[in-house]
Formats: C-alpha cells, structure tokens, sequence
C-alpha cells in the first residue's frame, strides 16, 4: 500500500504467490530488502518475481555495507522456517551469502542442516543455521559471528559445534568422553550437526549415547578445586598457578564421571600423580 491506503500493483500476485518489487528504487533505498525477500519467500511459500532477480541484482553487492544487527535479524528469522532448498540456491547464485558472509557457504548442507532441525528450539535453530553457514568458513567463523551481532551464547555453541564436530569422528574413548563431558544437554545436537557435517554413522552415534547415558556428574564431584588446591600445597608448595590446575580436575571430574576412578580417595591419587608429573615435585 502506499501513503494513502491504496494497494500498490496487481492483487493476482497475492492469489498466486508472487513477491514483486513495488517500485524500481526499491533496493537502492535499502538493500536488506533483497534479504528480506528471499526470507519472506521462504516464510510464505511464495516466489520472488522476475523483477525482483533484475532490479536487485545491481543492489547485492551494498549487502556488504548493512549493519550487522540488521542482517542478523533477518537470518535468525529465516532460520527459524523450514525453507525450500532453491531458496538457499537462489541466494548462493545472486551472490547474497557473497557479501553478507565473505565467502561462498555449503548450501546442499544448509538445506540438509534445517531441513531436519524442526526439533530443535529457536536458539538452537540459529546455532544450527550459522554453523553450517560457517562449516566453509575457516577461520573467518570468529569474525563472521562478531560482524553480525551474534549473542555469546549462541557464537560459543557455534563455535563449539564447528570445532567438536570435526574432533568427534576421530575421537578414541578418552576424547569422546572428554566431548561429552564439556557438551553436557549440548550433545544431542552435536550429533546432529556432526552427522550431517562429516556423515557420522548411525552406529557412532547410538555408541556415544550409550556412553553419555553412563556418564554420572553427581559421582565426578568427588573432585574440586579446593581439594586439588591443598594438593598442590602438599605436593609442590610454592608452585605457581596456570591452565595446568583446570586440566587436571577436569581429567579427574572426566574419569570419576565415566568409572575409571571409583571414589575420592582414587582420585586424590590420581591427581597427586599428575601435579608431581607437570611439577616434577617428587
């Protein structure tokens, strides 16, 4: 409609489920709108015009030029349906994954990402989303998720997702409990995403669940800092604190979580053995 209340172009367009420019400067007065047709073609089931694909065309290339909060509404929007694949298509062959992301993205593996993403809630959906938009990435994902705004949460699962999917495949058993441990509720969807990623067969999976069922967090807080802290001062006084604290409870937590240590006292041992390993206290 324009200013006045009257309907702009042909009503048809309605009836056949056409999403038409309304007028010729359309994208030059703001280019997110090709964005946001592709996105309400894929909310309504509707396709765009021909005239859409002509008169945006020369806009695409000002998508680089969009502030990031804005495109990062519009994505998380269009995560959040069940688009058609062409639309992804469509947007790889205009070149609008081009200028918004930097690089050219895996549609076949968007569309597969999403299409069975249903499941999954609207945070998740848009972890799901950005990571196979940034499984091509490299390491451009870090800066991609800054430049659209992303909230800290969702870029560290996303992140999280591109870096322990491309672990999970070759995991031997310490690793994987290793990523089961740090996924916690997470790993459902590291699976799916892994499974679709790197192909993760049907029987890896059912074999990390299992191992995730038998995991028992209550039995790993037999081990804590302050436990590990009097430890250290027994062990090797005056040593100096680092990273090397936090590995070791978390391999103790791991071990006492998966059985491999049984109680507390084991897992003193265990950890008095590692400080005297890292310290060289005897």
């Amino acid at each position: 409609m324009d200013l006045d209340g009257r309907i702009i172009g042909d009503l048809s367009d309605l009836e056949n489920k056409v999403i038409r420019p309304v007028y010729d400067g359309l994208f030059d007065d703001d280019p997110l709108r090709i964005l946001r047709g592709f996105r309400q073609a894929a909310s309504l089931g509707y396709s765009l015009s021909e005239t859409f694909s002509t008169l945006s065309a020369p806009a695409v290339p000002r998508l680089a030029d969009v502030a990031g909060e804005r495109i990062h509404d519009e994505l998380r929007k269009l995560s959040a349906v069940k688009a058609d694949s062409r639309i992804y298509e469509k947007m790889q062959s205009s070149g609008v994954w081009k200028q918004i992301l930097g690089f050219e993205p895996n549609s076949t593996m968007l569309s597969k990402t999403m299409g069975g993403a249903g499941g999954y809630n609207e945070n998740e959906r848009f972890a799901l989303f950005l990571a196979a938009l940034l499984a091509e990435g490299g390491k451009e994902a870090d800066a991609t998720l800054k430049k659209l705004y992303t909230s800290n949460n969702t870029a560290e699962l996303v992140k999280t997702l591109l870096r322990e999917s491309s672990a999970i495949g070759f995991a031997g058993p310490d690793e994987m409990k290793r990523i089961i441990w740090r996924m916690g509720s997470g790993l459902d969807i590291m699976l799916y995403y892994s499974k679709i990623r790197h192909s993760l067969p049907k029987t890896r999976i059912s074999e990390y669940i299992s191992l995730a069922d038998s995991m028992d967090r209550k039995q790993a807080e037999a081990a804590n800092g302050n436990l590990l802290l009097k430890l250290i001062e027994k062990t090797a006084p005056g040593t100096p604190q680092g990273r090397w604290m936090a590995e070791i409870l978390e391999e103790t937590k791991i071990k006492l979580a998966f059985g491999t240590l049984s109680n507390k006292k084991e897992a003193e041992d265990y950890m008095v053995m590692k400080i005297k390993l890292l310290t060289g206290a005897k």
